[in-house]
């Protein structure tokens, strides 16, 4: 399951890569795969177009593992007011205009990165199956992070748009970080919802009650049984 505090009705944002907070974390990633690549036998000699990210914007949907970290409360959920909403990613469909989103698990550190990346070239599956090497470098490419943010453990949907691409609408905003680019994740409705759990951050004054009456306003299939908790951490908002 994974956890994310901004829910839109049927869609989500996915914010450009390079307004994230580690600015390294393409960059770092692309240098990775270039030296694991280089001392492969089978793939040293290949040339994998890995600078290919200049002709493309990527834009992520970040997601987390953990539903009650202090880190994130204080980031990302309106100074631990707001909500975590527990997804199970499986049950969506995705989609955004003529894209459509690949989902990569975040690794933080060169050590885990290259591990991932070895396992993946360890297995001699990835030769009989045409372009599966080539997908699988476009996108964990994306899959970077030093691993000061390990605490994140987040997993993220990645959309790579083409420079050239003038079909997916692209929209902007403007905040503290300057100019924000974003493009909307749609996702396909489904009989029962993706929606699992409800974790209330430890500054926010909504009750259990109050999370409930709002599930079902929203006609949230299953909103009798999604599981509705409190923060364990106590925090005192700014």
């Amino acid at each position: 399951m994974a956890f994310i505090s901004i829910l839109k009705s049927k869609a989500f944002w996915a914010t450009q890569l390079s307004k994230m907070n580690d600015p390294s974390e393409v960059i770092g990633g692309i240098n990775a795969l270039r030296q694991i690549l280089s001392t492969r036998p089978n793939t040293k000699n290949e040339n994998y177009n890995l600078e290919d990210c200049s002709k493309e914007v990527p834009f992520a949907c970040s997601f987390s593992e953990d539903s009650d970290s202090l880190d994130q409360w204080r980031s990302y959920a309106d100074d631990a007011k707001g909500v975590a909403i527990g997804i199970n990613l499986k049950r969506i469909g995705w989609h955004s205009s003529y894209l459509v989103p690949i989902q990569v698990d975040v690794k933080y550190g060169k050590p885990s990165f290259e591990e991932r990346v070895n396992n993946f070239l360890d297995d001699q599956d990835y030769i009989e199956k045409e372009n599966n090497l080539e997908a699988f470098l476009k996108y964990e490419r994306y899959a970077f992070k030093e691993d000061g943010y390990a605490s994140e453990k987040e997993a993220r949907l990645v959309v790579p748009v083409s420079i050239y691409d003038e079909q997916t609408p692209v929209h902007y905003k403007v905040d503290d970080t300057g100019l924000r680019k974003y493009i909307e994740l749609k996702h396909s409705d489904v009989k029962w919802s993706s929606i699992e759990e409800v974790v209330i951050g430890p500054a926010c004054k909504l009750t259990e009650g109050d999370i409930r009456f709002i599930l079902k306003k929203e006609s949230i299939p299953n909103a009798d049984s999604i599981e509705i908790k409190k923060s364990k951490h106590n925090y005192r908002s700014k």
